[in-house]
């Protein structure tokens, strides 16, 4: 029985990617030029770094560790806000880590701002990348950002002169620089502009196999009825769908957007894989940058290894680029950029 409601669920979801072949067309995501893209990354990221440096106590008020998990958001005119995470997942656009305020009773408070900066960063070059045009566009937009000091630097040099941040009450005694082997393994171990390159390609292929070739496979382990899933590329190029690993903010390593089975049911297919390319981009973007063991690269290191990512193959077809991932509106299917 359980084997017949499993043909039933690929059936249906082949069903609904046929009939969407020729009766869905879908919206275009929204697209800006380089100078609009650049504009708007720069209000987001001062927005955040606003949020972590000379508005700390007001972030603090609203990381409330007993209510429920926020994510802490970078908007275009400069300000900042902390809200719930969107309801409907997964969204047309990548979103901030959830939980930060949950994170605050393991460290000090010089820590989780560096922690929050590392996540918000991921974020903001994710978001940034995303409604980038073509290649092209997407070099050109990276090396204009790459001229600033990270969010991450900044902060750094915040907390670095701000000593009174680590006695802060609320935080757990201890140190960001001095803790324990477990707590401190990356998700990326890699300590060169090679190996990170190296560790993202197998990631890469392991999402873009899950969404092209293992469509079927991908699809059946889907099902809204379960827990929230995240959609994990290995390094290995082999993809996995589990649940999160912490049920809070992941310190040290962004996990993948938590909770892409919802929402399966009620949009067309190839709409669905659309929106999980969008976070899986995120994602991937965020173990190659701003992963805790590669904050050592500076500018030359980024720019080379985005260089190496953005050279990546593409395969020629009809298609809608939107990121590192391209949508193949004929076939309703994910194929790798």
């Amino acid at each position: 029985m359980e084997a017949d409601d499993e043909s039933k669920s690929v059936n249906e979801a082949k069903n609904k990617n046929s009939t969407l072949q020729t009766t869905c067309r879908l919206p275009d995501l929204p697209r800006l030029t380089i100078e609009e893209a650049f504009n708007d990354y720069l209000g987001r990221r001062s927005a955040i770094i606003k949020a972590l440096t000379t508005d700390v106590d007001e972030l603090l008020r609203q990381c409330d560790p007993e209510k429920p998990e926020v994510c802490l958001y970078g908007l275009q005119d400069g300000e900042w806000k902390v809200e719930p995470p969107v309801e409907l997942l997964p969204s047309d656009k990548p979103e901030p880590t959830a939980g930060i305020n949950w994170g605050r009773t393991h460290t000090e408070l010089d820590e989780w701002l560096l922690y929050v900066a590392l996540h918000s960063e991921a974020w903001l070059i994710s978001f940034a990348l995303h409604s980038s045009q073509n290649r092209s566009d997407r070099e050109n937009l990276f090396k204009m950002i790459n001229e600033l000091p990270t969010v991450t630097d900044v902060v750094d040099q915040f907390v670095t002169t701000n000593e009174e941040l680590k006695f802060r009450e609320g935080f757990k005694n201890k140190h960001f620089t001095t803790v324990t082997e477990a707590e401190s393994t990356p998700l990326v171990a890699a300590e060169t502009v090679e190996e990170v390159f190296k560790d993202f390609a197998g990631r890469r292929a392991a999402i873009v196999k899950a969404l092209t070739t293992d469509v079927e496979e991908f699809v059946r382990q889907i099902s809204e009825r379960e827990k929230e899933k995240c959609l994990y590329g290995h390094a290995d190029g082999e993809w996995e769908l589990r649940e999160a690993t912490n049920g809070e903010m992941t310190c040290r390593n962004r996990d993948p957007t938590v909770g892409i089975n919802f929402g399966i049911e009620g949009i067309p297919l190839i709409q669905w894989l659309r929106l999980v390319a969008i976070h899986s981009d995120a994602w991937l973007i965020s173990t190659a940058f701003h992963n805790p063991s590669h904050t050592h690269f500076r500018k030359l290191d980024r720019e080379r290894l985005f260089d190496m990512i953005n050279d990546l193959p593409t395969r020629n077809t009809r298609k809608k680029s939107f990121g590192f991932v391209v949508i193949i509106v004929r076939l309703g299917i994910m194929v790798n950029v």
